[in-house]
């Protein structure tokens, strides 16, 4: 391997390389487990501590969030931070717990 060795942040327990100041959520996940713990996008902002509008963008897809927003998304939901930043399966969010406190 050739060049300087990369960048480890960590999130959670999750590791990951070369982190962006910008990440993208999956929107589709972020709005099944908004959904599935009953909060409305009003509710959720307030215990994330961002405004609606932008959670909207974000759970739309319009916006990235910084890593600092996901981890507040997360916690607010209860759920791992990778659980917003992957492609889960129909399967994964499916899951009756997911999201659940």
């Amino acid at each position: 391997m050739t060049g300087p060795p990369p960048t480890v942040v960590s999130i959670d327990s999750y590791c990951y390389l070369d982190l962006p100041s910008a990440m993208k959520v999956n929107h589709h996940a972020l709005r099944v487990i908004r959904e599935r713990s009953g909060s409305s996008v009003s509710e959720l902002a307030r215990r994330a501590g961002m405004s609606q509008p932008h959670l909207s963008n974000i759970e739309t897809g319009k916006r990235s969030a910084s890593p600092a927003a996901v981890r507040q998304l997360a916690d607010a939901l209860r759920v791992p931070v990778l659980a917003l930043l992957t492609d889960l399966s129909e399967t994964d969010l499916d899951d009756p717990n997911l999201g659940r406190a």
